[in-house]
């Protein structure tokens, strides 16, 4: 999965999932934060942003607005960590 900057053309945020051959659309807009992770019904956990695959926890991490924009901020207890163009992200130390 390639990913790619997103440079918005107006106030309006919007966060494009492609997951499964399938794409959401969410609008960020009303809300500081949004959780995401991995779908599984029957679960506790439910993100407000998911997806199916598999090497994405159920508390992967979140996305937060900043005064800047939009930042992802990954959960440092998530089993995967998080890829950003197929290669994984470094974590804080």
């Amino acid at each position: 999965m390639e990913t790619q900057r997103f440079i918005p053309q107006n106030d309006a945020a919007q966060l494009i999932v492609v997951d499964s051959g399938k794409i959401r659309s969410y609008s960020l807009d009303g809300r500081q934060m949004w959780s995401f992770g991995r779908e599984e019904p029957g679960a506790v956990s439910n993100p407000d942003v998911h997806v199916a695959s598999r090497i994405v926890s159920r508390d992967h991490g979140a996305f937060l607005k900043s005064n800047t924009g939009w930042l992802y901020v990954d959960n440092p207890v998530n089993t995967n960590g998080t890829f950003h163009n197929e290669r994984k992200m470094d974590r804080p130390a």
